[in-house]
């Protein structure tokens, strides 16, 4: 985007956010003196005053073999980058966890780590069900199957399950 429309937007700008506000800062501070100020666009920067030497400084800028001036990425860009840093550490850590966990591994593989979304509300019972299920947790059933052919510890009865 050319430099007049980002200066007019309302909104706050996204990219080269440390040289547009230093810009609209010198612009206030000649409002502030009343002073009037125009903002031309020139297609063609051939025969300005000024132009030319513009022009040498930045061939000269281009030959220095090291940076002269950080340019700090803008806001948007380290936010970008901040989300893709949280979104592989997330994805490192989620797959840790099913490398090492029988229950993340069927979950994972049951719904792909997505949130399950209930169209209806259930009863507290019912969802603590679900949410048990989903994580691979054994039901109460399926706890006692393990039990039935054991002798109980306390009245020795077989199949006994308090």
């Amino acid at each position: 985007m050319s430099a007049l429309p980002v200066l007019q937007q309302p909104r706050t700008p996204v990219d080269n956010v440390q040289l547009t506000t230093a810009i609209l800062g010198h612009i206030q501070v000649i409002a502030a003196r009343e002073r009037r100020m125009r903002l031309n666009w020139v297609p063609s920067h051939v025969g300005l005053r000024g132009n030319e030497a513009a022009d040498e400084a930045a061939r000269e800028a281009t030959r220095q073999p090291a940076v002269t001036f950080t340019v700090l990425p803008s806001i948007h860009r380290t936010k970008v980058l901040a989300e893709t840093c949280h979104c592989q550490c997330r994805g490192a850590a989620v797959s840790l966890v099913v490398q090492t966990s029988r229950q993340a591994a069927w979950h994972a593989q049951a719904t792909d780590n997505q949130p399950l979304h209930l169209v209806q509300q259930l009863p507290r019972a019912e969802e603590v069900i679900l949410h048990r299920f989903r994580f691979g947790y054994g039901t109460v059933e399926e706890l006692r199957d393990g039990f039935e052919d054991r002798p109980c510890e306390h009245c020795l009865h077989q199949g006994c399950v308090q």
